[in-house]
């Protein structure tokens, strides 16, 4: 046998009832659903149902929802007693939001509000006896960011170079994209571009896969141009010619290592005559190493974050304009030695952590702060992390000496004075 009843929620509540029907099972237990007769959210169940099994006075009656994306809109508290032989009350809770929208309505969920008189399953604790129950777990909201895509866009002998800028990026998000609700995604051809074909040149391809959709791109040159395309002298050159033309934040680096002595001497001239002709249209960018190209393009994405996105009007905002550009980058030196068998080995000298000012004013009293990630502990040696004064374009090392038992990276923090007002830096730094 079974019976079925309607339940008002209470005088504070938008229209709606909860039902709760009981039936006999075969061996005589009472089975219990209970469900909400108002607006769903389209894509939840039909009629939200949570079933239970109630087994005498002190039984537990566990409720559990039966779809997601429910969490607002469902009356003020009240209290529903279940129509069975053994009769256990049940809190039904509104659950608090500032998204929530008016009543019956649901805002911020995962879906749009169902027409009205859908069936939508009851907010409900879990209750284990008349009187006992779990409180309700808040429902955490996603993390809201906008993102910033970068293309790394360079020839094939800057291997290095594109994983060095790609290590920027991540970095730059592990100490940002939580407190700016910003995220920047790398973007490099051999990982980004999937194959296609009777739809144009594969340079065509890429540029209308994401080179054209690009927010930033960083151009990197070594020794080599590329090989030429329809419209360009290479596909780099491409990719950075449409991005000027569509208004994307565009920055070229040329290296100024040592050319390997077996490159390609048509290339080096073609580089060369490309180098030239970009002078007219800004400002071109150095680089002697990789670890000088991360300082460098780091400074750019800050730059263009803060164009691009309110996050730097909101900084700037809460705090006074800096002139002083701090940053922190991990050197060492490789060195040969010959082990006690003869052979020829390679190891890491003078390592250390450069702090330096790349911008247009002083630093005074900079102070270094290193907090290791992971296991391990911090490789600095010796406690003076700090300095007077660092004038632009000046830096000052402390000494690192990682080990087995350090950390596999740190977050360093720094901090410095310009005119009496205080200023803060935070990066990321693997010892190796």
């Amino acid at each position: 046998m079974g019976g079925e009843k309607g339940l008002d929620e209470g005088s504070g509540s938008p229209p709606g009832l909860l039902m709760a029907r009981s039936r006999r099972t075969g061996d005589g237990r009472a089975r219990t659903g209970v469900f909400c007769e108002r607006p769903a959210i389209r894509g939840a169940s039909s009629r939200g149902r949570a079933d239970s099994h109630c087994h005498g006075q002190g039984a537990e009656l566990r409720l559990a929802r039966a779809a997601e994306g429910f969490g607002t809109a469902f009356g003020e508290a009240g209290s529903v007693t279940v129509g069975t032989s053994n009769a256990v009350s049940m809190d039904v809770r509104r659950a608090e939001s500032p998204e929530a929208g008016p009543r019956g309505a649901v805002r911020g969920g995962r879906g749009d509000v169902a027409p009205a008189g859908s069936r939508r399953m009851v907010h409900a604790a879990v209750v284990r006896s008349a009187g006992e129950q779990l409180p309700i777990q808040e429902v955490h909201m996603p993390l809201q960011t906008t993102t910033l895509t970068v293309l790394i866009a360079s020839p094939g002998d800057t291997a290095l170079e594109r994983d060095a800028v790609e290590d920027v990026i991540r970095s730059w998000n592990s100490d940002h994209t939580l407190e700016q609700k910003v995220h920047l995604l790398p973007l490099r051809w051999e990982l980004d571009a999937f194959p296609v074909i009777g739809r144009g040149t594969a340079q065509e391809m890429v540029n209308s896969q994401f080179a054209d959709k690009a927010d930033i791109v960083v151009g990197l040159f070594y020794s080599r141009l590329g090989h030429p395309t329809a419209s360009a002298p290479s596909g780099t050159a491409e990719e950075i010619s449409r991005a000027v033309d569509r208004g994307a934040a565009v920055h070229v680096f040329f290296s100024g290592a040592n050319i390997p002595q077996d490159h390609d001497a048509q290339q080096f001239a073609a580089l060369r005559e490309f180098r030239e002709q970009l002078r007219g249209s800004g400002l071109l960018g150095a680089y002697s190493s990789p670890d000088d190209l991360k300082a460098k393009v780091r400074t750019c994405l800050e730059h263009d974050v803060h164009l691009l996105t309110d996050a730097g009007e909101k900084t700037s905002a809460q705090s006074p304009a800096n002139a002083a550009v701090m940053r922190c980058r991990y050197l060492s030196e490789d060195q040969q030695y010959t082990d006690s068998l003869g052979r020829l080995k390679t190891r890491q000298v003078r390592q250390r952590l450069r702090v330096e000012n790349l911008g247009t004013g002083a630093a005074e009293h900079i102070e270094v702060v290193v907090e290791p990630l992971g296991e391990g502990a911090s490789p600095v040696v010796g406690d003076d992390l700090t300095a007077e004064r660092l004038p632009s374009h000046t830096y000052f090392d402390i000494p690192v000496a990682p080990t087995f038992g350090s950390s596999p990276q740190a977050r360093v923090v720094i901090t410095w004075e310009e005119s009496g007002e205080q200023f803060s830096e935070r990066q990321t730094v693997r010892w190796t």
